[in-house]
């Protein structure tokens, strides 16, 4: 299993930090099972993207910084 997670925040973001430790306990809580991969920096989408890939499933997971009012 490969569940993806995509991020826009660049990678020397806390959050995007944080979220390469919570892989990799998903990784390691998976027993070789699970393989999550994250990408952050918007190297698979950019925010408004993402809205739209969660429910396609192209990625599992998602970090977005998003603003309406933009």
């Amino acid at each position: 299993m490969y569940p993806l997670l995509a991020g826009t925040l660049p990678v020397s973001h806390h959050i995007s930090k944080a979220l390469e430790d919570y892989v990799g306990f998903i990784n390691e809580k998976g027993e070789r099972k699970i393989d999550a991969v994250y990408y952050p920096s918007g190297q698979l989408f950019e925010d408004n993207a993402i809205l739209e890939a969660i429910p396609s499933g192209t990625v599992e997971m998602a970090q977005i910084n998003y603003d309406k009012g933009r």
